[in-house]
């Protein structure tokens, strides 16, 4: 249940007015960027060189370009292809690790110890149950508190979707 939002003040309408020109300004830039990395990375790979020193407008620049491969596979075609050999070619995947943390935390067993980490929520949880005292938790942790706000554009059925009015 949320409580009233909060009254849009002049100072908060400016500051929101200031914020939106910014995420503008910033996409913008971020476009021309990316284009100028691109026209540079062109310009780089016609000269086939992989650094560049060079000086531009009293700046000592080095330049280097890179290229970045990524390979996507068929998994359930390789998987049909190759059987009880598709597991030879995996690494483990982080992402889909973390999908199924629970399931996997399981079957690590004993080897979690090695390379899991405390989770707040197992923590609370092993608390409440009574496997754990606070006491025990108390003084082994640090809290940081870091508060984020985001600022989206709605388009016209966003907006009549949310309901606002």
């Amino acid at each position: 249940m949320q409580l009233k939002p909060p009254e849009l003040t002049e100072q908060i309408q400016a500051a929101l007015t200031r914020y939106i020109e910014i995420q503008r300004a910033e996409a913008k830039l971020k476009r021309e960027k990316a284009e100028l990395a691109e026209r540079l990375n062109r310009h780089m790979q016609l000269s086939g060189a992989k650094e560049w020193f060079t000086k531009v407008d009293r700046s000592q620049l080095k330049i280097t370009a890179r290229k970045w491969e990524k390979s996507e596979y068929d998994e359930e075609l390789l998987k049909g292809r190759l059987g009880d050999r598709y597991k030879k070619i995996l690494r483990p995947d982080g992402k889909k690790i973390w999908r199924r943390k629970e399931e996997v935390a399981v079957v690590l067993g004993d080897f979690l110890e090695e390379v899991g980490v405390p989770d707040p929520r197992i923590i609370n949880n092993a608390i409440y149950e009574g496997l754990i005292d606070r006491a025990e938790v108390d003084g082994a942790v640090k809290k940081t508190e870091r508060r984020y706000v985001t600022v989206q554009h709605l388009n016209e059925q966003e907006w009549a979707a949310a309901n606002f009015g």
